[in-house]
């Protein structure tokens, strides 16, 4: 086979191993050295062998390996590919399919002699335990899972990895970029390391986060996890900890004369909406503008509540602004109206929440941390951060919880941008209100020859 492997990669190519789990840094090869294994073992297992390479995406599946295949494949081991289907048969009579997370559910009833599992971090939990695994179980198939540790699912893969790490049945292997000598010299990590860093702190992260998004996507770093709370608060940990040690504190009394000052005019209520009747939860945060920082008053959740229930709420907390993410689909019955004029015919004004990106709306939820002050009928709320761990299709209370909470810091977050912008604009016409006159006068033709 035309395939030379890197040397990090040797041990996993010459072990015998039945399960396996890589936790491997960016660049490192590890969907290269996947393919190559996975052909290896198809061509020499059975001849109704089935095998299945499966990424987040089947077109990422396609768009990563088939080049591999043909790459590798100088001997005819491979006779057919089928890209419609994602299918690849070889010389043997084994096939390999290339597929995807999101539609797994068509491979429920087959049988598997051997799985590689591409990027698990973004592949849901339960396309593993019910479909994989049982595809698995008929023939004992062997499998492996790959990837780099995400923060925004709770380190699923690094959980993975520290499970079976001891376990003399499985080969596991934690891979940095320190490691792989064969593609990066000291002076290119160096490099992706500075641009990693003043990328992150041009984004708005501390210099200690910055390091942290490098040494856990290159360098396999994840000493910042508290063991003792094995991932429970995986995403925002320091931050929780930050707010509860504050001085001053930053946990207010709900009688505090600030809290009860607050102007139901400077409310916005959050939404995160439930989307699956039955299954999750409505959930609204509660949050004030004020002179000094942001407080967040309350956070409420209830499941099965009709929208009525939530417009006298707000009513009756005098909240006459919302925030609703854009891609609520739910639809009042009896007016056929959208959810975003339902409430305006309640009386309230509707802020549109976008989507972000996952990435994004961590960082809005960080903000949010770092930046608001909250009072003591929050700390139920804060406890379901706390106790969030990753998203997944399986609704829990700590994953809506924690979607309104992402959702507030972006709003908040887009407010103060724009507040600090116009503060700095008129902070430099203050100070430099002659040089502006100046510019307008000459603009206007008053003045000349200067």
């Amino acid at each position: 086979m035309r395939y030379r492997p890197r040397e990090v990669f040797k041990e996993f190519h010459a072990s015998n191993w039945h399960r396996a789990c890589i936790v491997a840094a960016r660049r490192t090869g590890k969907t290269f050295a996947a393919v190559a294994e996975l052909l290896k073992r198809s061509y020499n297992g059975a001849a109704d062998g089935q095998y299945l390479f499966i990424s987040p995406l089947a077109e990422q599946s396609m768009a990563n390996t088939i080049g591999m295949f043909q790459r590798f494949d100088d001997e005819g081991y491979i006779i057919r590919f089928d890209k419609t289907n994602g299918v690849i048969t070889l010389a043997n009579g084994a096939q390999i399919t290339l597929g995807g997370a999101r539609a797994a559910e068509k491979y429920r009833g087959r049988y598997l002699d051997g799985c590689i599992v591409d990027e698990i971090s973004q592949v849901p939990a339960e396309t593993i335990s019910e479909v994989i695994l049982p595809c698995l179980a008929d023939r004992d198939g062997w499998l492996a899972y790959l990837g780099t540790a995400r923060a925004d699912d709770g380190f699923r893969l690094y959980r993975i990895y520290k499970e079976y790490e001891n376990d003399p049945k499985w080969f596991t292997r934690m891979i940095s970029v320190y490691q792989n000598t064969d593609g990066f010299t000291p002076e290119r990590i160096q490099e992706i390391h500075d641009e990693t860093l003043r990328f992150c702190l041009a984004n708005g992260k501390t210099r200690a986060q910055a390091e942290q998004t490098f040494n856990v996507e290159f360098a396999c770093d994840f000493s910042f996890i508290d063991e003792g709370k094995p991932m429970t608060t995986a995403l925002f940990y320091q931050e929780l900890q930050n707010l509860f040690d504050s001085t001053p504190s930053r946990i207010l009394d709900p009688l505090d004369k600030e809290v009860v000052g607050l102007s139901s005019a400077n409310k916005i209520a959050v939404f995160d909406i439930s989307h699956s009747a039955g299954r999750d939860y409505t959930v609204t945060t509660i949050v004030a503008e004020t002179a000094t920082s942001p407080i967040v008053t309350n956070i409420l959740w209830e499941r099965d509540k009709p929208w009525q229930f939530w417009f006298d709420y707000l009513h009756q907390q005098g909240i006459r602004t919302v925030a609703l993410p854009f891609d609520s689909a739910a639809v009042n019955k009896e007016t056929m109206l959208s959810l975003n004029q339902t409430f305006k015919r309640n009386g309230f004004n509707v802020i549109r929440i976008k989507r972000l990106l996952r990435e994004e709306q961590i960082e809005s939820g960080r903000w949010g941390l770092n930046n608001c002050r909250f009072t003591r009928d929050c700390i139920p709320g804060l406890s379901e951060i706390g106790r969030f761990q990753q998203f997944s299709n399986k609704h829990g209370l700590e994953q809506d919880v924690v979607a309104s909470f992402l959702y507030t810091g972006q709003v908040l977050q887009k407010k103060h941008t724009k507040l600090e912008i116009a503060e700095r604009i008129q902070k430099n016409y203050t100070e430099n209100h002659g040089a502006y006159d100046t510019g307008v006068y000459l603009y206007n033709g008053e003045i000349t020859g200067v």
